[in-house]
């Protein structure tokens, strides 16, 4: 039998996670070191991608400045800020990618997750 869950039973899931994800290029190859990244809200992924998009003449957020914005909110633990994107620019794309991609996995921003959504509401609703 199905439960049909109440508004309330909704609202208060704890459904904000939290992940390490390893980055032994930053740590001389050691496999426990690494970041923590947090899930981001819907409220907050708007947001970034309201951020992303100002100033661009077709409306559609800049992906290099999504990618900036996406790595300073969702990585919580060290917490970087734009100052500190900007060096790690200059630093291995694959560790970078590697906790873009656990971000976007765990907030359901990935093309495959995007695609699934656009199955179940094809018209946008």
């Amino acid at each position: 039998m199905q439960k049909i869950l109440s508004v309330e039973d909704i609202l208060a899931a704890k459904d904000i996670t939290q992940t390490f994800v390893p980055v032994p290029e930053w740590s001389d190859g050691d496999e426990t070191a690494g970041v923590t990244v947090e899930t981001l809200t819907k409220a907050r992924q708007q947001a970034l991608r309201r951020e992303a998009a100002e100033g661009a003449i077709d409306g559609k957020p800049d992906p290099e400045k999504l990618e900036m914005l996406l790595f300073i909110h969702g990585v919580v633990d060290p917490k970087f800020d734009q100052s500190h994107y900007e060096l790690l620019r200059e630093k291995a794309a694959a560790p970078i990618d590697r906790i873009l991609q656990k971000v976007m996995d765990s907030s359901g921003m990935t093309e495959a997750s995007e695609k699934e959504a656009r199955k179940n509401f094809p018209d946008g609703a």
